[in-house]
Order: structure tokens, then C-alpha cells, then sequence
């Protein structure tokens, strides 16, 4: 019987409310922390897909120029920033050589 006075199940009674409040506070805590690590999780995931999506060309250039000819095709310059005032801010320019011509 819970509602009886004894000293004994007074004590327990607020060592478990006690708990339960400590248990409560950590449950809060894991959550915002939980949160805040998806958050960020789902900022990093975005971040890497827009950087895949612009310059994943790349690697596949990269991966196409693995040739045991290194002339072939090599890229020299990579600018984001042209003197070109004619180009559009933004636009990544991209200098190749091919063979032995000039870029």
C-alpha cells in the first residue's frame, strides 16, 4: 500500500521522483542534442551534395586523364574568377591542354 506513512516508503517514494526527474532532465538534454546533431548532419549532407552536383566533372576528368600518356589531356588552370569581363560571375573557367598545344 503506497499511501501508508512508513518512513521507508516515504524515502523510496522521493528517491524515485527524484530519479525520475534526473531521468526527465538527461531525456530533454539527449533530445536537443539529438537534434542539433541532425541538423547539422542534414547541413553537411547538403553541402557535399551541391559540391558534388558543381564540380564532381572533376574527378571524372581526373579519372578520364589516368592515361599512361600524362599530355594527353591535362588540365592547367582551374579559376573561378575570370579576367573575361564578358563571362558571367560564377562560372568556373577551365584551361586544357590537349597533346602538346598550347593552352
Amino acid at each position: 500500500d503506497c499511501s501508508s506513512n512508513n518512513p521507508a516508503q516515504v524515502q523510496l517514494r522521493q528517491e524515485l521522483n527524484n530519479s525520475l526527474q534526473i531521468a526527465e532532465k538527461f531525456t530533454k538534454l539527449y533530445d536537443e542534442l539529438l537534434q542539433s546533431y541532425q541538423e547539422k548532419m542534414f547541413n553537411t549532407s547538403s553541402l557535399l551534395k551541391q559540391l558534388d552536383e558543381q564540380f564532381s566533372w572533376v574527378s571524372q576528368l581526373a579519372n578520364l586523364t589516368q592515361t599512361e600518356d600524362p599530355f594527353y589531356l591535362q588540365v592547367t588552370t582551374v579559376s573561378s574568377q575570370t579576367s573575361d569581363s564578358s563571362a558571367p560571375s560564377g562560372v568556373t573557367k577551365v584551361v586544357v591542354k590537349l597533346f602538346y598545344s598550347d593552352p
